[in-house]
């Protein structure tokens, strides 16, 4: 054995895996002592294009792209509008000439994001030609978005010819998105003939219930034309519909559903009260407060909660009454009182929250974590519970304090993220808490930024900053952190995966600019990775 060759082999191989420290221009390999966050396969290197050139390749991405980038391509070309419209229009075509495959679905579902107004022939060639349902589906769908009322005619023939059940249902609630008379005349006699053999044909069902959607007066009078056919549930959905347009002389006939003994359906009764509620009948809206039915009464609560209810004072006491019940009914009549104006009934419950987290304040605390519900005091007394709290307890009063919107909780939870006493998930808690509170908060997150965050920390923060991208500081932050050499691996790392998502197109350029100052092979990789994805 030549055993100088494979000593020299070896050595040179030991060299080559070292590398070269003059090449690495001063940008470390990692800093975290670990894998790299960059790590990745070589590509053929990704080739930059003007701005306005970046149409065709989204048409690609729509086409072979990831999930990640056909939506994100979906969108792009939707915000070019009709000058996208015949690069999808020529795609589509090529998709009926060549083999049938469900590309076609995200060009159809990319023409909805143009918002067109052009006439498009090749979307009947789709759904006379295509042999696949998801395509013909999505092409009903398609054209009901954009509202291409002038294909009515050509559509109702499709219910017939159509053949399959899915398509069958999208192209019944196209017709309904499109509206007019001529619709609803159509799903009136598919309506009728449902119920002439005994309700059996699912279209028919899918008819009287797209019919009920229709705005048109067209709509109504067909829905007024059927009363006499209807048994009683779809008769109460057909009042309250018509009540809703505008029709009168149905409310005494809408009282007769509140009885539980005659109608022990739940659901007819709360459609009920949905439909005295749009005739203003209050005192019949008041008697189905008593119903058994803990929903039925909810859907009260829901009806005094309406406008023309809170203008005329109705309901106050029956919602005051509410307010002392169990939490399932305390809470939404809480909220409608809150929405009055009313908000004394509120006290017990800031009582309550005053000894968090003793027993029966955490269902206190719950009233105020939407933050539908506010009480001036109430940030204030969740600080200074603060010290009575341990892990759990503090992340749920720091969900209540993001969503309270009181400016005294933001150097509150700057504080937390600082605090050397605060355990590691609280801290990240407290980050992400000032994600949630809103803009108010990103100068708060731009100063902790600058404290060199852990990795946690810094996802956590990159990610809530970058819910507020046009806030002052936050483009120039994350465009730094992506390409500046000198910033920390797992930062760069993560500021690139998150630029497309935040700045949309606008983080072409900037892409570009990292790739430009990045040395490190690895680096360039991974840009040229995001590039490739959705550029």
């Amino acid at each position: 054995m030549n055993r100088p060759y494979y000593l020299r082999a070896g050595l040179l191989l030991l060299l080559a895996s070292c590398g070269d420290p003059a090449a690495s221009g001063g940008e470390p390999s990692s800093d975290q002592g670990g894998p790299s966050p960059f790590a990745g396969a070589p590509q053929p290197p990704y080739l930059a294009v003007e701005r306005e050139q970046l149409t065709a390749r989204y048409l690609d991405h729509l086409l072979y792209g990831s999930r990640a980038s056909l939506r994100f391509a979906r969108e792009a070309l939707g915000e070019r509008g009709e000058v996208a419209v015949p690069l999808l229009v020529n795609a589509l075509e090529a998709e009926l000439s060549g083999e049938a495959s469900v590309r076609a679905v995200n060009l159809l579902s990319a023409l909805v994001f143009t918002r067109t107004k052009q006439d498009l022939p090749v979307l009947m060639d789709i759904l006379e030609l295509h042999p696949l349902p998801v395509v013909r589906s999505q092409a009903y769908d398609t054209i009901g978005l954009l509202g291409m009322r002038a294909l009515v005619p050509a559509l109702i023939q499709r219910v017939e010819a159509e053949g399959e059940s899915g398509p069958t249902r999208r192209l019944i609630s196209c017709l309904g998105q499109l509206g007019g008379a001529e619709v609803a005349t159509f799903l009136a006699d598919m309506t009728r003939s449902w119920l002439s053999v005994e309700r059996r044909a699912p279209a028919g069902v899918q008819a009287w219930g797209t019919l009920l959607t229709m705005e048109d007066e067209e709509a109504l009078d067909q829905v007024e034309a059927l009363l006499d056919l209807l048994p009683a549930p779809q008769r109460a959905q057909a009042l309250v519909r018509l009540l809703q347009g505008g029709r009168s002389g149905y409310a005494e006939e809408v009282r007769e559903f509140l009885d539980p003994e005659r109608y022990p359906s739940g659901l007819l009764r709360r459609m009920a009260v949905e439909g005295l509620a749009l005739a203003e009948d209050w005192e019949a809206v008041s008697v189905a407060g008593r119903d058994p039915d803990p929903a039925v009464r909810l859907a009260v609560v829901d009806a005094f909660r309406s406008e023309a209810a809170v203008a005329q004072g109705m309901g106050t006491d029956f919602l005051l009454e509410l307010a002392n019940q169990d939490e399932t009914m305390a809470m939404p009549a809480l909220r409608a009182l809150v929405e009055r104006g009313i908000t004394q009934p509120l006290e017990p419950w800031v009582a309550k929250v005053r000894d968090y987290p003793a027993q029966g304040s955490v269902t206190a605390l719950r009233l105020f974590l939407d933050g539908e519900v506010h009480h001036p005091q109430l940030a204030r007394i969740l600080i200074s519970r603060w010290p009575y709290c341990v892990g759990d307890q503090k992340i749920d009063l720091m969900r209540v304090l993001s969503a309270s919107g009181d400016l005294a909780a933001v150097p509150f939870l700057e504080g937390v993220v600082r605090s050397k006493d605060a355990s590691s998930a609280v801290r990240l808690h407290a980050i992400v808490s000032l994600g949630n509170f809103g803009p108010d908060a990103v100068p708060a997150l731009l100063r902790l930024w600058q404290e060199d965050p852990a990795p946690a920390a810094a996802d956590r923060m990159l990610n809530a900053l970058l819910r507020y991208p046009n806030e002052e500081g936050v483009r120039e932050l994350v465009s730094a952190a992506a390409t500046q050499a000198e910033t920390r691996d797992d930062i760069r790392a993560l500021a690139l995966r998150l630029l497309v998502p935040a700045l949309r197109e606008d983080a072409y350029p900037v892409l570009l600019e990292a790739r430009e100052k990045a040395v490190r092979g690895e680096v360039k990789v991974y840009i040229e990775g995001i590039l490739r994805q959705y550029f």
